[in-house]
C-alpha cells in the first residue's frame, strides 16, 4: 500500500517555483531523475491584506544578526557563498555568531538569561525551549505572517506532497515559533538504518538474510568463529557494532534493530515510550518483554557477539572500526558514511526487520514528519518590514532554486573565486539517472563535501527548505547493479535509497509522533521526571547487559525503582499530550 501511495504522490508532484524572494509567480516544470536527492493555517487577514505593501524584494539590503551552533569542518559562515547568494536574492545580509556545538547549551542559555539575543536563531532550539521562551515573549509568533500570498512556495509544497507542515509546527498555545523545513523523501522517514556484511555471509555459507532474532544470533556466532575477513585471525572480527551514548546516537545504537524484533519502536537516545495500536502510551523499559530484550543483549555481550566497548567507546573509535572493516553488522545513517573504500562499503546491504517468539510483526521505527532546519525570530526584531523580508527568504528556500542552493551548493559558473567550481547536471547513466557532477578545489579538499562545508554552504540542517518528492529519487536497484566500474556504479546515495526502500519502507511504523507538542507546564514536569528515569534506567540496563546484575533477580527491584521515580505520572503526562494531538487530527 505504501508503494502505491508513493507512486501516486510522485506522479502528482510538481516542481516549485524558481523565484527570487518575494516573487509569487509559480512554475510547473519537472526535473530529471537525478542520482543526488535534494540531498494548514492561512494566516491572519492583517498579514494577507498587507502583502502588496511588503518590502522583501526591494533593493535595500538589511543586516540581521544570527546565532547558530556549528559543526567541526565548517568555515566562517560570514564568508560562505550562500550568504552572498541570500543577500543578492533576498536582500538580507546575515551577521553570524558561530558557537561551537559543545559550547552551545551554555551560550544559548546565557543569551536568554541576559536578554542578549540575536535577531534570529537557526534550528538549534528544542521544542521545550521554543515553548518556554515563546510563552515568555522572547520569540515572535509567526503564524500571522504565513499565508498563501506571503509564502506561495511553502503552500505549493504542502499541497503537492500532501503534508500538513503548519500543524506539525504549531504548539498547544496556537503559535508557530519556528518556521521549519521538511523533506518528503520517503527514505528519510526511517529513524535508523541497518546493515549486514553480505560478503561475509557468502564466505560463511549463509545463503539468506536473517529474518528472526534467532537467525541473526546464528549469523553473529558464525562471524565470531569463522574468520570471514580471511586473514587467518578469528579474533579480530566484531560481529555487532555500535555505541551506547553518542550525539545523534539513534543512528549508531545496536539496540534499535533488536528492540524492533521484540515489537518496540523506541529511541534509546530519545523517546523511550511508545503508543500501542489502541492509542495507549507505555514506557518501553518497563514492559515485560523488555526483560527478554535485556536477556538477548546480555547473551550477545557475554558471548562476545556485541562490541565489548559498546558502552564506553567514543564516536572516533566506532568510526575507525567501521572504516577498518571490523563489523559484521552495524547501524548508521548509511553503510558508507564512515567507510571511504567503496570495495568495503559495497559489501554491506540493508535487511528487513526481525521477528521473534515475542513479536510476529515486522516493524521499523518511523518518523511522522522529517523536519529540516528552522527559522526562529526573536523579539529583537520590531520592524514589520524586516519580519516580512525574513519570511519571504524562508519561502524562497521552499522553491526548487532555494532547496538546491542548500543541498547542492553553488552551481558551476557562480563561484566568484573560480567559476569552474560547482555542480552541474551530467550524462544519463544506464539506469536512466542524470548524474550530478561537481568540481571543487581538489588541492585543498579531498571531497566535495569538505569544500562545501568550508566555503559554500553549511548543509541541510539549518535554513528551512522544501525537499519535496519532486526533488528526490526513490529508484530501487537490483543486486546485479552493485558494480564497481566507476561509470556504471550505483552511487552511494542511490544505494542508501535502495537499502531503505527495498527493506524497511513497507514496515515503517510510528511509535511516537514527533509532532506531538507539550505545554510549557508539561515540559517542565516531564523534563524533571525524564532525567531521573533515564539516568536510573541507563545505569541498571548497562549492568544487566554486561552481567554485573542478574536480570531475573533484579527485575522487580528495577521496576520498583522506575515507579519510585514517578513513572506513572510521566506516562500520564505523555498520554495527555498524545490525546490532545490525536484529537486535532
Amino acid at each position: 500500500m505504501k508503494r502505491k501511495l508513493l507512486a501516486a504522490l510522485l506522479a502528482g508532484t510538481m516542481v516549485l517555483s524558481m523565484a527570487a524572494c518575494g516573487n509569487n509567480d509559480s512554475g510547473t516544470s519537472s526535473p530529471a531523475n537525478e542520482s543526488s536527492s535534494a540531498e494548514g493555517s492561512s494566516g491572519s487577514s492583517s498579514a494577507e491584506n498587507s502583502s502588496e505593501a511588503e518590502t522583501p524584494d526591494s533593493d535595500e539590503v538589511i543586516e540581521v544578526t544570527m546565532m547558530v551552533a556549528t559543526k567541526s569542518g565548517q568555515g566562517d559562515w560570514n564568508d560562505y557563498w550562500l550568504m552572498d547568494k541570500i543577500e543578492e536574492t533576498c536582500g538580507i545580509r546575515f551577521k553570524v555568531d558561530q558557537i561551537i556545538k559543545d559550547a552551545w547549551s551554555e551560550k544559548e542559555s546565557l543569551a536568554f538569561a541576559t536578554n542578549d539575543l540575536p535577531m534570529v536563531f537557526l534550528n538549534d532550539l528544542t521544542d521545550t525551549e521554543l515553548a518556554t521562551y515563546g510563552a515568555q515573549g522572547l520569540l515572535l509568533p509567526l503564524e500571522d505572517y504565513i499565508s498563501k500570498e506571503t509564502m506561495p512556495n511553502l503552500y505549493a509544497a504542502m499541497e503537492n506532497d500532501n503534508v500538513d507542515l503548519l500543524a506539525g509546527m504549531t504548539f498547544p498555545d496556537g503559535h508557530i515559533y519556528s518556521l521549519r523545513g521538511y523533506t518528503a523523501n520517503p527514505r528519510e522517514m526511517a529513524k535508523n538504518r541497518w546493515f549486514i556484511n553480505k560478503t561475509w555471509m557468502e564466505r560463511l555459507g549463509i545463503e539468506k538474510m536473517p529474518e528472526t532474532l534467532d537467525e541473526f544470533y546464528d549469523y553473529l556466532v558464525a562471524v565470531r568463529d569463522g574468520d570471514p575477513n580471511q586473514n587467518g585471525d578469528t579474533t579480530d572480527e566484531i560481529p555487532l557494532g555500535g555505541s551506547y551514548k553518542e550525539e545523534d546516537s539513534f543512528y549508531y545504537s545496536a539496540f534499535i534493530p533488536i528492540l524492533a524484533g521484540f515489537g518496540f519502536l523506541g529511541d534509546p537516545s530519545g523517546a523511550d515510550y511508545q503508543v500501542d495500536d489502541n492509542g495507549k502510551v507505555f514506557y518501553i523499559p518497563a514492559h515485560e518483554n523488555y526483560k527478554e530484550f535485556l536477556k538477548y543483549m546480555h547473551k550477545l555481550y557475554s558471548e562476545k557477539l556485541l562490541d565489548q566497548e559498546y558502552f564506553t567507546q567514543t564516536a572516533e573509535q566506532r568510526k575507525a572500526k567501521q572504516a577498518e572493516d571490523k563489523y559484521g553488522a552495524f547501524t548508521d545513517y548509511a553503510s558508507w558514511m564512515n567507510i571511504s573504500d567503496i570495495n568495503v562499503s559495497i559489501q554491506f546491504r540493508g535487511l528487513e526487520p526481525f521477528t521473534s517468539e515475542f513479536n510476529s510483526e515486522k516493524m521499523w521505527p518511523s518518523k511522522d514528519m522529517q523536519f529540516n532546519g528552522g527559522l526562529v525570530i526573536t523579539n529583537k526584531v520590531t520592524d514589520e518590514a524586516v519580519i516580512k523580508k525574513l519570511i519571504a527568504m524562508a519561502d524562497w528556500f521552499y522553491s526548487e532554486e532555494g532547496t538546491y542552493t542548500i543541498v547542492r551548493g553553488v552551481p558551476k559558473g557562480e563561484f566568484t573565486a573560480n567559476p569552474e567550481y560547482g555542480w552541474w547536471l551530467g550524462e544519463t547513466d544506464r539506469f536512466g539517472t542524470v548524474k550530478v557532477e561537481n568540481e571543487w578545489d581538489r588541492e585543498k579538499y579531498e571531497k566535495v563535501g569538505q569544500w562545501r562545508d568550508a566555503e559554500v554552504t553549511p548543509g541541510n540542517s539549518y535554513f528551512p527548505m522544501g525537499q519535496t518528492l519532486a526533488l528526490t529519487s526513490t529508484t530501487i536497484y537490483k543486486e546485479e547493479d552493485y558494480v564497481l566500474i566507476e561509470d556504471e556504479a550505483v552511487t552511494n546515495n542511490s544505494r542508501l535509497t535502495t537499502d531503505i526502500m527495498a527493506n524497511l519502507y513497507d514496515y515503517l511504523k510510528v511509535g511516537w509522533p514527533g509532532t506531538v507538542k507539550f505545554t510549557q507546564e508539561e515540559n517542565d514536569e516531564i523534563s524533571l521526571i525524564e532525567t531521573d528515569l533515564r539516568n536510573y534506567k541507563e545505569t541498571m540496563e548497562s549492568k544487566m547487559i554486561n552481567g554485573d546484575l542478574d536480570i531475573d533477580a533484579t527485575w522487580d527491584e528495577y521496576i520498583k525503582g522506575l515507579n519510585d521515580r514517578k513513572l506513572d505520572r510521566y506516562v500520564e503526562l505523555l498520554q495527555t499530550a498524545y490525546d490532545r494531538w490525536a484529537s486535532s487530527k
